[in-house]
């Protein structure tokens, strides 16, 4: 067959005109070829929460996205449990954290106090923090008012020591945002007028952010001795939502909302997540701040200097302790210490901290599998685990194991596997509720939306189920998770729409401390979920924790333009304090080997592999391997044929996997990369078994990974990688450099030009068949992706071209080899010249 070669040439001025596609908005690029959800990790990294502007316009657009589309009937769908208090237009209740939501109290009465962020009409009116209660005493469900009036959201509850609903949120009554908080008068009165407080602007604008806003507060309200406190953090927004923050204590004095403000307020540190959270001892005056920050934490609030490389995903967990009721802080403590450029672990923007009844510390928060080359082009995805540490117990151990491609849909912008934990206390055990996404090891991966399903828009489509795990020992061992809503319903659609309601529980929070139910009280109108009944553990005391949240008729978050606007219901269940069922738990590091994992001709590799048993009962195993290409020995591995791993302390067996053992795949004659492949079984007593790791490795002479570099005109620089991408996701700010200096004097925002140039790259494109297919480099879909592109030889970079610049120029290849291009860019070095050239050369196969 004869080869058909056609060449494209562009040839452009300017960096922003030759980009094909450059990212400024938070919504991925869709190629209908592309099913696989890891490809979409572009949704995590784009802004780090939605501009706070309230909605322009009257009428919310409920027909975008999947409404009316012909899909799967969701006929076997499973309604989710609980007792409905409300709704809300507005499903997205969180952008990271979930904080407290709802929270139990006894006084006169007992009962349970609930709070949600609503939008009452289907119209762009004000946005509310809602209120309402179930009084055990009367066994009445309240009717749910709204508290905060203008504009007020992403708040939470909690119940004084008189039993006495406390709501806060943000709020802007006039023009910009400040914490703010209301008390009820009395138990379940739902009157919240009288008693009020706000960080005054004044203080919020200290150390000059003046004019800046204090926003998305966790808050806690501090009934011990010698007073009561009002501990607050909050953020100071600099200048735009994307980017980096001031976080900020803010401290007051005084019963519902009297005294004055500290000032000046605490600055904590500068972060790119919204995940601080805060927890009080009820009865000392112990404080602890929590916060995810990037590794080394910074040392001032200045976010202008633009001296900070700020990224978003490479993170370590910080805390913070007062022993005077905020007074003084003893100094910060790096939980994680993660080290750049070393695999592991990152946290996100989830976590909770809680401080329990013996007075110490637990933070539960979510951490992404992290190659050691994710700083570089590594790819990282939706895999994770749930970890917990505590003060007494000073240890990480593993919650929940939730590293799984999800191969159908994903939950969508600031979600991984697994989100929104809360984690609390009850009868001397500790509880850790989430929201997962599909359940693969367990053969569900399509609970999706339609539009997941048939790969039209697999972002945020995934439905979400609620799951919760439990310890004995302080975090030490964990049982294995349970599915609390097992709401199924994949092809669901919208409540309008021909697939029918989806049945997505989202933004969960759980109550601090469980509560026995005593005599003579009326919990009638709740509805229990236990988990353990049928189980070899089942419970049969009468400790409760209550449980809220979010069920979406249409999956995802619609801020982050996920689904559709429908009008969702807010649930509450009640669960028993159940005790953890005996069983051991296998996690695996790595589970699984892929490109571009590669090796020299003739070398062993060894791969350093640790197995933990994050379970309450010892794990035993036994191995198997599996070659299915390449010769029958290359793999192996130093487990043996079996052995066990402990509960408890020194749960780990550590050892390694041979790849290309022997040297046994060598050099044919041809000089060609060979491709080999196989399997490790792990069989085991664990609720998994059997486990299955699968290889799949590189060897020869050279493959070449990306390299970064940075380009210079005379007045900006740009950082640009041999894989064809540019921007690099703004990590270090070499994006154009308008972070020091601003050449945009022109337009509705002059110098508002903190971020020019996010992430970009070319597009390559072509028709197969009736499928248009596109290939780029953008958001880190490069090298590992299976839309990526990939350099064929290694980058030599031309240093000296009298009056240029030139970073790369190259052959790329785009990973399914059907497509080949040239790429060239330069920089003049003349000190007025405030340019760039690309030239790109397109060669496109056929036949």
């Amino acid at each position: 067959m004869t080869r058909r070669l056609t060449v494209l040439l562009i040839l452009s001025l300017t960096l922003v005109a030759f980009m094909a596609m450059t990212a400024f908005a938070a919504k991925a690029p869709v190629s209908k070829r592309v099913i696989n959800p890891r490809v979409y990790n572009v949704m995590d990294y784009v802004l780090p929460y939605p501009d706070e502007t309230p909605l322009a316009s009257s009428g919310l657009d409920v027909s975008k996205g999947s409404l009316g589309r012909a899909a799967a009937s969701n006929s076997a769908a499973t309604p989710s449990p609980g007792v409905i208090i409300g709704d809300t237009w507005y499903d997205y209740q969180r952008n990271g954290s979930m904080r407290r939501m709802i929270d139990i109290g006894e006084d006169d009465e007992v009962g349970v106090h609930m709070s949600w962020m609503r939008l009452p009409e289907n119209d762009a009116g004000t946005r509310v923090m809602q209120y309402d209660f179930y009084n055990a005493t009367a066994g009445v469900l309240g009717s749910s008012v709204p508290v905060n009036l203008t504009w007020a959201g992403y708040g939470g509850v909690l119940a004084t020591g008189d039993n006495r609903a406390m709501v806060g949120s943000h709020e802007r009554p006039v023009a910009t945002f400040a914490p703010q908080f209301y008390w009820d008068t009395d138990e379940f009165a739902q009157f919240f007028g009288f008693f009020l407080t706000r960080v005054p602007d004044s203080v919020a604008g200290w150390g000059g952010h003046t004019g800046q806003e204090a926003s998305w507060p966790a808050f806690r309200y501090q009934e011990t001795t010698p007073d009561t406190v009002l501990h607050v953090i909050a953020q100071i927004s600099e200048p735009n939502a994307g980017d980096p923050q001031a976080l900020y204590y803010f401290r007051l004095v005084g019963t519902d909302g009297s005294g004055e403000w500290d000032y000046p307020p605490y600055c904590i540190d500068t972060v790119y997540l919204l995940s601080q959270d805060i927890a009080c001892s009820n009865v000392t005056g112990k404080v602890a701040m929590v916060w995810t920050g990037n590794l080394t934490g910074s040392a001032t609030c200045d976010t202008n200097s633009g001296t900070q490389p700020f990224v978003q995903l490479d993170n370590d967990i910080y805390y913070q302790i007062s022993d005077d009721q905020g007074i003084t802080w003893n100094n910060r403590v790096n939980v994680t210490c993660n080290v750049d450029g070393e695999a592991g672990y990152r946290p996100y923007v989830d976590l909770s901290a809680l401080i329990t009844s013996d007075e110490n510390l637990h933070i539960a928060w979510s951490g992404r599998v992290w190659p050691s080359d994710a700083n570089t082009g590594g790819q990282i995805g939706f895999d994770c685990r749930i970890f917990h540490w505590s003060e007494d117990l000073p240890y990480i151990r593993t919650v929940h194991n939730a590293e799984w491609d999800q191969t159908t849909c994903n939950g969508g912008v600031w979600q991984m596997n697994v989100s929104k934990m809360t984690v609390s206390e009850c009868q001397g055990r500790l509880y850790v509720l989430w929201v997962q996404f599909n359940d693969i090891p367990h053969g569900i991966e399509d609970d999706c939306a339609t539009r997941g399903l048939d790969g039209s828009d697999v972002v945020g489509s995934a439905n979400g189920d609620l799951w919760i795990a439990v310890s004995a020992d302080s975090g030490l061992t964990w049982d294995a998770a349970r599915n609390l809503t097992k709401s199924y319903s994949s092809g669901c659609d919208s409540a309008a729409g021909i697939g029918g309601p989806c049945e997505s529980d989202h933004w969960p929070s759980m109550v601090r401390y469980g509560r026995q139910n005593l005599e003579g009280e009326k919990w009638q109108g709740a509805q229990v979920v236990d988990p353990s009944a049928g189980t070899v553990v089942p419970y049969s005391g009468n400790y409760y924790l209550d449980i809220q949240w979010i069920n979406d008729p249409d999956a995802g978050g619609i801020v982050q333009d996920e689904g559709t606007w429908q009008l969702a219901d807010v649930h509450w269940i009640r669960v028993p304090c159940m005790e953890p069922i005996p069983a051991p738990l296998f996690n695996i590091s790595p589970n699984v080997i892929a490109y571009p994992a590669w090796g020299k001709f003739g070398t062993q590799v060894d791969t350093p592999v640790v197995i933990e048993n994050s379970g309450n009962v010892a794990l035993a195993y036994t191995t198997a391997v599996t070659v299915t290409k390449g010769p029958s020995t290359w793999l192996g591995h130093t487990f043996g044929t079996g052995g066990t791993v402990p509960s408890g302390l020194g749960n780990v067996v550590n050892g390694y996997f041979n790849l290309n053992k022997g040297g046994v795949v060598d050099d044919d004659g041809s000089g060609n990369v060979q491709l080999v492949q196989g399997r490790i079984t792990f069989s085991s007593n664990a609720p998994s078994s059997p486990d299955v790791i699968n290889f799949s490795f590189y060897v020869g002479d050279t493959i070449y990974t990306p390299v970064w570099d940075t380009i210079s005109s005379g007045c900006f620089a740009l950082t640009v990688s041999s894989n064809g991408n540019t921007g690099n996701q703004g990590r270090g700010q070499v994006n154009l450099d308008y972070w020091s200096i601003d050449c945009d004097t022109v337009g509705t925002i002059p110098g508002n030009t903190s971020v020019y140039l996010y992430d970009g790259s070319p597009v390559v494109a072509r028709i197969d068949g009736i499928d248009t297919l596109a290939n780029f480099t953008i958001f880190t879909d490069g090298f590992l992706s299976e839309s990526g592109m990939r350099a064929v030889g290694a980058h030599t970079p031309v240093t000296d071209m009298g009056t240029y610049n030139e970073f790369y120029s190259g052959v790329f290849t785009t990973n399914d080899t059907s497509i080949a291009f040239e790429k060239t860019l330069y920089a003049p070095k003349a000190s007025d010249a405030c340019f760039m050239i690309q030239k790109l050369k397109v060669y496109s196969y056929d036949g």
